[in-house]
């Protein structure tokens, strides 16, 4: 499990976004130009005794751990067969912030492939009413094809009780064992190439085959409706910069800080700290928006620990220069 949960810091050993075991896609594929972030879950967890690939894939944080501790999602297992692959979303959760999609992808009977089966390119998720693609946070998989991604919700489940969307890949891809001194088979729909390449996290000559059939599933997922919220508005001076503190969500999954930037510079937002109950926790993730919106997200569950919080922003090119933020959840 990845934990980015940390003793309490001085202001001036802020750190930036923990991302301890996030690789991209192209870790597996390097010729399907994918650039998403994923989290590969560690080889002690993907052998706890008595864990399906359903409960390892979810204990990548916090968050997602607490979600199926606690039976949030929804389970769906909706399918989908293209000449033996089987495509299966099973299980879904949203909130105020999130959507969480839980799939799978298994080979045509008799086929193996080494680390699993994954999408050709990342998924998207569209809202049905509005027609926009959701923005896809991370991701993480079990190398044994179960794999998890999680979407901003916060556009979409605002208001909303159900959401409607479509969740697409253009395609499945992934390395096949291939014997170099035999004519390997081929089949229909599929193209393949690195043929005979060994890749060192594989061990063993494989191809990377590519079907490129779409595949989509349209979800109807309930929006969990616990949160709690803090509407701050408070400015300080940080550098140049007025740093708003707008919002504080505070839902099962985790924690989301929306701060907004004078500074547009996508290159200087701030690092951010969360102390409650005198712990403190830095974001998973962080990322501007070109308005000079910071969001930061806290991947671990708080929402049992309402009360006084505070929010520290350190500025990333003066180490000195830090505000706090005080704050009640309740």
């Amino acid at each position: 499990m990845i934990d980015i949960h940390a003793p309490h810091t001085p202001v001036t050993a802020i750190q930036g976004p923990k991302t301890p075991a996030r690789r991209s896609r192209l870790r597996r594929a390097l010729a399907v130009g994918v650039a998403v972030s994923v989290v590969t879950v560690g080889a002690a967890a993907a052998t706890r005794a008595g864990s399906s690939p359903d409960d390892t894939v979810l204990q990548v944080t916090p968050g997602l751990a607490t979600i199926h501790a606690r039976g949030l999602q929804t389970v769906v297992n909706q399918s989908q067969v293209i000449d033996g692959y089987t495509a299966v979303v099973k299980e879904v959760y949203a909130d105020a912030t999130r959507v969480v999609v839980v799939a799978s992808i298994t080979a045509p009977p008799g086929r193996v492939f080494k680390q699993g089966l994954f999408p050709l390119q990342p998924p998207t998720l569209i809202d049905a009413a509005s027609g926009n693609s959701l923005r896809m946070l991370d991701g993480a998989d079990d190398m044994n094809g179960t794999y998890v991604d999680t979407f901003d919700a916060r556009d979409v489940a605002a208001t909303a009780s159900v959401l409607h969307l479509r969740y697409s890949f253009p395609g499945i891809s992934g390395f096949e064992p291939f014997n170099p001194s035999a004519a390997a088979p081929s089949f229909a729909g599929e193209t393949y190439s690195q043929v005979g390449a060994t890749r060192p996290d594989i061990g063993v000559p494989t191809r990377l085959v590519r079907k490129a059939d779409p595949v989509a599933f349209d979800l109807s997922i309930p929006v969990n409706a616990e949160r709690h919220e803090a509407v701050p508005n408070e400015t300080k001076q940080l550098g140049a910069s007025q740093l708003t503190l707008q919002r504080v969500v505070v839902t099962p999954i985790g924690v989301r800080v929306y701060v907004q930037d004078t500074n547009t510079d996508p290159e200087d937002i701030a690092a951010a700290q969360l102390t409650v109950g005198g712990k403190a926790y830095i974001p998973l993730t962080a990322r501007p928006e070109a308005s000079g919106l910071q969001i930061y997200d806290f991947e671990t569950p708080l929402d049992n620990q309402l009360g006084a919080w505070s929010l520290t922003l350190q500025s990333r090119s003066q180490s000195s220069d830090a505000v706090t933020y005080n704050f009640t959840i309740s």
